[in-house]
């Protein structure tokens, strides 16, 4: 009889604690919303710049405090490119329905970005959580840095068309280029390049590869993000040159050989081979180095990041994270290391 009336209270107060949990995660990343959109206005204030996602970020995870992952298990963060800020959603309802939230009709945005999976591509995915979804983009977002290319493909773009809802999204991974800092992928015809989040240098690619890219009559600029601080040598190498634009940062340095030597790319409107020497006449030259490391690492459940000095990690000479010390305590499970990469000019500082 105990044991029944015990049986009876657990199934009607687990589901009323869990319900309880869940709200209380997203009462917190509704109030981390706020937060982040809040500091995203100051720094647009500031900047007087426009803002993307790869800008927001940079400002919020690469320079702030925050993760962009959500901790309720229903909810995710979206980049929502009318609003140019950030929304929390239900995952399912935004996957599903092309009018959530009321927002503005679908055909008014491509699907020309990974995270463009929503009902409606006016949202596009940021958040960095470890829900099925999230995992797929980021790591399809991220596989110019991979190993094992091939085989990272197939894993995430299966998980991907397993999340999503609309048929629209499914299979988008085949149509698109993945650029990174560590490099670029592409399977099959590449209609669209999806961008590493918060990417800041674009390496040597496989753009000679890229086939369809500028259909007839079509927008043929190529946008890229704000935070690409530096467009290496090979960046745009192609076998036969068409008419394209860039649109570029204006503080982003074209190095030499980044373009092919052609007058049919233009950077801003810009000639390409001018725009390859944007200070004079002088090479520029410059060098890439790395002084902090990013260390990402779960708490708690939770994934966290922080910024820690090159010169404070102890190493036991080898290569495997298990070998290197990043001042993790107790609790915390290392998840993966990246370097943060700064660039120094010789000609004038400039």
């Amino acid at each position: 009889m105990v044991i029944a009336i015990i049986g009876i209270l657990a199934a009607v107060l687990i589901p009323t604690f869990s319900g309880a949990i869940e709200s209380a995660r997203v009462a917190d990343d509704q109030a981390q919303l706020r937060n982040m959109n809040t500091e995203l206005t100051m720094s647009t204030i500031m900047g007087d710049k426009e803002l993307d996602m790869h800008g927001a970020y940079q400002i919020l995870v690469r320079n702030g405090e925050y993760t962009l992952a959500a901790k309720s298990a229903k909810h995710t963060f979206w980049w929502d490119r009318a609003a140019k800020q950030l929304v929390l959603a239900n995952t399912q309802e935004i996957l599903s329905n092309a009018n959530y939230d009321g927002a503005a009709s679908a055909a008014e945005y491509e699907r020309d970005d990974i995270g463009a999976v929503a009902a409606n591509p006016r949202y596009v995915l940021v958040d960095q959580g470890t829900s099925e979804l999230a995992q797929a983009v980021n790591g399809l977002r991220g596989i110019g840095s991979s190993e094992n290319k091939s085989n990272d493909f197939t894993t995430y773009s299966h998980m991907l068309d397993n999340a999503v809802s609309v048929a629209e999204a499914k299979g988008l991974a085949n149509n698109m280029m993945f650029w990174g800092e560590g490099g670029s992928y592409i399977s099959g015809q590449v209609t669209a390049i999806s961008f590493e989040l918060g990417v800041r240098v674009l390496p040597a690619s496989l753009f000679s590869s890229v086939n369809g890219l500028f259909t007839e009559g079509g927008d043929r600029t190529i946008t890229l993000p704000s935070t690409v601080g530096l467009v290496e040598a090979g960046a745009f190498a192609m076998d036969s040159v068409v008419e394209f634009n860039i649109s570029a940062p204006s503080s982003t340095v074209f190095a030499e050989g980044s373009l092919p030597d052609q007058t049919l790319i233009t950077v801003n409107g810009q000639n390409g081979e001018e725009a390859m020497q944007p200070i004079s006449s002088v090479p520029l030259t410059y060098h890439q180095i790395f002084t902090q490391m990013e260390v990402y690492y779960t708490e708690g459940g939770d994934q966290k990041v922080k910024t820690i000095s090159v010169a404070d990690i102890a190493g036991a000479g080898g290569t495997g994270a298990d070998d290197i010390d990043y001042g993790l305590t107790t609790g915390q499970t290392f998840v993966k290391a990246t370097a943060v990469f700064n660039f120094t000019y010789e000609n004038n500082g400039q």
